[in-house]
This record gives C-alpha cells, structure tokens and sequence, in this order.
C-alpha cells in the first residue's frame, strides 16, 4: 500500500473541517487529497502559494489560534525542522483527540542512512533530476523509537506507526541498477522489516502541552 492511499483512507474516515498541511511548499492541497472536502491551511518557510502561510517554526509559533485544527499533517517534510517546537506547536492548534499524520524517511534504511552521513549525495540527485535542495536534513526524528518518545513527551497517543515503501528517486538514469537494487530491497525488507525506507506515523493528541524543556543535543 502507497502512503497517499493510507493518509486519503484515515482523512475520509475523520471527515475533518480544517486540514493544516505543513511545510507544504508550492503544493497547498496535494493531488491525491484534491477531491477531499475540507479547508485545506498551509506553511512552509517560504512560498510563491499565496494561501500558504511564511513561518519558521523552529523559532516562531504557528500563526493559528488555540485548537484550530482537526488535523495537522506534514508529507516528507519532519526530517527538515531542527528541534521539537514542530511538535510543541502542532499539539497547540490542535483540537483535543485531533491527529497528527506525518511520512517521513526510516533512518535505519541504508540508503536513507547515507543521505545522512553522505549529505552531498542529496546535491548529486538534485543534478541528475534538475532538483534543488535549499533546506537542511537533520534525520534526528526518524526513526521509530524516537518517534514514540516524542510523542509521549508532547501528549500525544500513537494511533499507527506503518514502514512500508521502496527507495525512489536514486538510481533512474539507469533502469538496470535500478531493477537491480529493486530486487534486493525485496529481498531484505522480507528479511528485515523494519529497514523499510518509508515511515507513516499517526498521533491522536491526549492533552495540552503544559512546559517541555529539552532540546536537541
């Protein structure tokens, strides 16, 4: 199963009033939610989408009052911010028992991994496929476990955790190495399940966020 077929299913089913996509980029309502009848809000650090909001939330607050939103969802995007304020701030404007949905990479896939310790990796695809990578990638929220204890910090009960998925994007300017990785990836994905390069992470929050001190070491 897809991630966007996953997040469309559980939207349906909550039939939420205001959708805040966050760190959304250019792409306000993603195409796969575009028939979803719901007020779609929007954020990102910067945007030519004039419906999308310009804040930094790792040094500003969400600029949406108390228990706005039924749900807050972030698409590949966790992995950018640089502290737990996202968490902080997204609990805020969140109705009681609101979700929280993000998909983000699985650190302990290996390629994952090496854009991590190999950072300029990511500049080499961006030549390959006209990308241009402006924002920073910190992986320090990407994996399971670390998720979990997140959520427990910030008053959120964890309603799903899914890997799932295949590397995309690496290895296109050539079918055969990418036939070729395909079938390995089956191989040790059956094998180790838990290195699945794709992470679905759903939260319900239990309860407002009274004082939360730590921070990224």
């Amino acid at each position: 199963m897809k991630f966007e077929t996953l997040l469309k299913s559980e939207i349906m089913k909550m039939k939420p009033k205001r959708v805040l996509n966050l760190a959304c980029g250019e792409v306000l309502i993603p195409n796969f939610l575009s028939d979803i009848d719901t007020k779609f809000y929007g954020i990102d650090l910067e945007s030519l989408d004039e419906r999308v909001e310009i804040c930094d939330i790792d040094r500003e607050k969400l600029p949406f009052k108390n228990g706005f939103f039924d749900l807050v969802i972030c698409i590949n995007s966790i992995e950018h911010f640089r502290t737990f304020s996202v968490f902080r701030e997204v609990n805020r404007v969140l109705k009681m028992n609101g979700k929280f949905i993000f998909i983000t990479p699985n650190i302990r896939n290996p390629l994952m991994r090496l854009n991590k310790t190999l950072p300029f990796i990511r500049d080499v695809r961006g030549l390959f496929y006209g990308v241009n990578y402006n924002y920073g990638v910190y992986y320090f929220m990407n994996d399971i476990e670390t998720i979990r204890k997140i959520a427990k910090w910030f008053n959120f009960n964890v309603c799903r955790i899914k890997l799932f998925g295949f590397v995309n994007g690496y290895f296109l300017f050539s079918k055969t190495l990418s036939k070729l990785v395909g079938k390995l990836e089956k191989v040790a994905y059956k094998t180790n399940p838990d290195i699945q390069p794709t992470i679905y992470a759903s939260f319900i929050k239990s309860g407002r966020v009274v004082k939360f001190c730590k921070k990224k070491k």
